[in-house]
């Protein structure tokens, strides 16, 4: 039986702060591991095929689970005792019924819609999009496992789960790929069979979560629609716009220039999220604004602070990608060369890594849901512009360049509305000072040789 601490001692901060760690690392390692495989087996084309495939998930997923963080909140001020006593359990039983429902819907509607698009559009391997529609139940119920884990404190547990899908999947990968030679459907097969072993192992977890509460169906969905509308409403619509953009640059590039530009795209873009990975400081910031909130002037203080400590990381970053990433693709993914050019342009975004973070952080903190979606409305707009008007004259490029350029707007934008409501002088949050350099390198020493300080 998992249960939740009824006490949080820094002891059960420290150990959910070195189980959090080692699962970021295991995600890292497991990422650049089936990575490898699957660029070294696979050529642009087919891979691309792949990426037209799994964006239908992709655009679909985001926005069903866009609300966890939230209901995760709720369900734990409930299992401590506290103001929102049994509707954070009644909460849980209508999220968990939601999703999946909703995931069975969409997976109906997308397997009705999108093979149908992608044959009106010249985008082959149809049943392959349906391949990866079966990944929204499975993933869709995997994520409220996890989730109860989260609720529990049991973060032991997610690393047992996420271990065993990781091996089944490389092993898969291996069989798939290398012994069988099953190309793209290999890589489907094996994401499939991954998802089904760790939703295998997610099931009982499930199945103890969704007996804390005897609530009513009426009552599960009259709670989760009041989430809905007093804190989520404008977080699902921003992600749904997010995916939106990132599913619609996938299809678009499709359709106009083919599967292998998709593919050499999907490398480079890989390549950068694994970058921007190192720049995250999100779970720090999110963690430390909002102690902030009723002092101004310490709010500005410490954001201008983050956002100088992670421009400086992410130029060390940057200068050691154009330096490192073009022999890795050379020496490593020899049939994917034409992405290291692609990632050249793309790369200029890492520059933006610290500031971008920063602003996530900030806005979340403020809970400015209702601004970030209506500049991500004026991002999107901007992207789909460029794209219909530049793809059929500048290819791949096109997308490239609209990569960085929305990027950039998107960063300015949240930047000067904050900048417009909390006035202070640019250079504190551009100019990078003594102590920041000292951060900087305490912060590689505890990455490197794993120090933690005393809680």
């Amino acid at each position: 039986m998992i249960s939740t601490p009824k006490t949080f001692q820094a002891s059960n901060v420290q150990s959910a702060v070195w189980h959090l760690s080692f699962l970021n690392i295991l995600n890292r390692g497991a990422g650049l591991l089936t990575s490898l495989i699957i660029f070294h087996y696979l050529d642009p084309a087919s891979y691309g095929v792949w990426r037209i495939a799994l964006s239908a998930v992709a655009f679909i997923l985001p926005g069903l689970g866009s609300l966890t963080p939230l209901v995760i909140t709720e369900t734990i001020r409930t299992k401590l005792g506290g103001e929102a006593y049994g509707s954070g359990l009644t909460l849980w039983r209508g999220f968990v019924r939601m999703t999946f429902v909703a995931s069975i819907f969409c997976m109906g509607m997308g397997m009705l819609f999108f093979p149908f698009l992608a044959r009106y559009f010249g985008i082959g391997n149809q049943r392959l999009i349906v391949l990866a529609l079966l990944l929204l139940p499975l993933w869709s119920l995997k994520a409220s496992g996890l989730a109860w884990l989260n609720v529990s404190y049991a973060f032991h547990q997610q690393i047992k789960i996420q271990t065993i899908e990781y091996l089944v999947y490389i092993s898969l990968l291996i069989l798939f790929l290398s012994v069988l030679h099953q190309g793209v459907w290999g890589l489907g097969f094996a994401t499939v069979g991954g998802a089904m072993a760790s939703l295998i192992c997610v099931l009982p977890i499930l199945r103890e979560s969704w007996f804390v509460s005897n609530s009513t169906f009426r009552e599960e969905v009259r709670a989760y629609a009041h989430l809905l509308r007093q804190h989520g409403k404008w977080a699902l619509a921003g992600q749904g716009l997010r995916s939106l953009l990132d599913s619609g640059r996938i299809w678009l590039l499709g359709i106009f220039v083919g599967p292998a530009a998709v593919g050499l795209f999907g490398l480079a873009d890989s390549l950068i999220g694994y970058l921007m990975s190192l720049v995250n400081s999100a779970p720090a910031l999110l963690a430390a604004f909002p102690r902030l909130v009723q002092d101004p002037p310490r709010l500005v203080q410490a954001f201008t602070r983050s956002i100088r400590i992670g421009t400086l990381l992410s130029i060390i970053l940057f200068v050691a990608s154009w330096s490192l990433i073009g022999p890795a693709v050379f020496l490593l993914f020899p049939k994917f060369v034409a992405a290291h050019e692609l990632f050249r342009v793309q790369s200029l975004v890492i520059l933006l890594g610290g500031i971008s973070v920063g602003l996530t952080g900030i806005y979340t903190t403020l809970r400015w849901q209702k601004k970030i979606f209506w500049l991500l409305a004026i991002r999107v707009s901007f992207s789909f512009l460029f794209l219909l008007i530049l793809l059929p004259r500048w290819g791949i490029w096109a997308v490239a360049w609209e990569y960085v350029l929305s990027t950039t707007l998107f960063v300015f934008l949240r930047f000067e509305r904050f900048y417009r409501v909390f006035t202070f002088r640019l250079r504190d949050g551009l100019m990078p000072r003594l102590d920041d350099v000292k951060t900087l390198f305490d912060f590689f020493c505890q990455k490197i040789f794993r120090k933690q300080r005393p809680l």
